[in-house]
């Protein structure tokens, strides 16, 4: 490809920059949920009851609508938030591991997984923005705002890393063919 979309390094060394950025978000998503599982853990152990209810009211401050719950449905939900960024941390660290892997040994394969995962759940996400009409306090949030222009650059790096990717791999399997850059 002609056009680099990082100014200062290849497109292989912004993808695999990517990759371990990915790496370290789905590390720290793993840590975020030990944490809290831990801290919810010990809040259900306290046996004073006034201090318990303090330490739960505490952690529904975080949870907006959880006020009217019970307390077994509280802590039922918050279970089943753990699980979802637990597997999607999980997810989110395999597919970062293939997207270097793929592009240190040069398979284009594994790097069009994570095009495709990172791809479908930004399109996700934004679906389900439109559904929930935070578009508009997502694009009066400058931070939300720059998150997902962020996400668009970094899938057209990996991107351009994947095209440099296949054509220098079907370019060695067949010399003699030009290839459109």
């Amino acid at each position: 490809m002609a056009f680099n979309p990082c100014c200062c390094m290849t497109s292989r060394t912004g993808g695999i920059i990517i990759g371990v950025l990915g790496i370290i978000g789905a590390i720290l998503g793993l840590l975020t949920v030990a944490y809290k599982h831990a801290s919810i853990a010990q809040v259900q152990s306290i046996e004073d009851p006034d201090s318990k209810n303090q330490m739960e009211q505490e952690i529904r401050k975080q949870y907006p609508g959880s006020e009217s719950t019970g307390s077994e449905e509280f802590y039922s939900f918050v279970n089943m938030l753990l699980i979802y960024m637990l597997v999607t941390s999980s997810i989110n660290l395999i597919i970062a591991s293939l997207l270097i892997h793929g592009i240190r040994k040069e398979r284009p394969a594994l790097i069009i997984v994570y095009l495709i995962a990172n791809s479908a759940l930004f399109v996700l996400s934004l679906v389900i923005m439109i559904a929930n009409k935070a578009v508009f306090a997502m694009i009066g949030n400058v931070f939300g705002l720059m998150s997902y222009c962020l996400n668009l650059y970094f899938l057209f790096v990996v991107y351009v890393a994947y095209v440099e990717t296949r054509n220098g791999v079907l370019e060695r399997h067949n010399p003699a063919a030009a290839y459109e850059e």
